[in-house]
């Protein structure tokens, strides 16, 4: 089950991801990159290690998803509170 409704399905607890150190810090590493556009190693993304360089993109790609799904949620659920609000309740 998704933690939220716009959550994906795992066969495992992806929270369990977190006890690989590797992973949380490739986590980490792409999330500062995304956000604050630096690099984890000084040069251009060639020059970074070729674990970061295969995940980054992907990384991206998911984060952007997430993003776009939450703010369309938050957007649907406010519409449905402004009709409801203007038309009442459907019987």
């Amino acid at each position: 089950m998704p933690v939220t409704k716009n959550g994906r399905r795992y066969s495992f607890c992806p929270g369990k991801a977190t006890w690989s150190e590797e992973i949380a810090d490739l986590y980490r590493k792409c999330f500062i990159a995304y956000s604050t556009g630096i690099l984890p190693s000084r040069g251009g993304l060639d020059d970074q290690d070729a674990l970061f360089c295969e995940t980054f993109e992907v990384f991206i790609r998911a984060w952007d998803s997430r993003k776009y799904n939450q703010v369309w949620g938050d957007v649907r659920d406010y519409v449905e509170a402004v009709l409801k609000s203007i038309f009442g309740k459907k019987k």
